[in-house]
């Protein structure tokens, strides 16, 4: 348990840091990054394009399905066996 408190004092003073040197500091929580939506906000508040966050996601897209294509016709092989 003691990473997890170090790791908030290490990230505070951190911030503190950034701020002193003018820096943007942008908090996030994980619901934020896990979907299309909360990556959309996250990169406007940091100036991202969004253009690369979707051509990101249809790469993710793109392998997520090339997998589940993969594992179901595993699965099918298997069971013909």
């Amino acid at each position: 348990m003691w990473y997890v408190l170090e790791t908030e004092i290490r990230t505070q003073h951190y911030i503190k840091q950034m701020e002193e040197r003018n820096l943007k500091v942008h908090t996030t929580d994980f619901e934020e990054i896990i979907t299309l939506q909360g990556l959309k906000h996250l990169f406007k508040s940091l100036n991202f394009s969004e253009f690369l966050l979707e051509e990101k996601f249809e790469i993710l897209n793109r392998k997520n399905s090339e997998k589940l294509r993969n594992e179901n016709a595993s699965k099918k092989r298997n069971f013909y066996e």
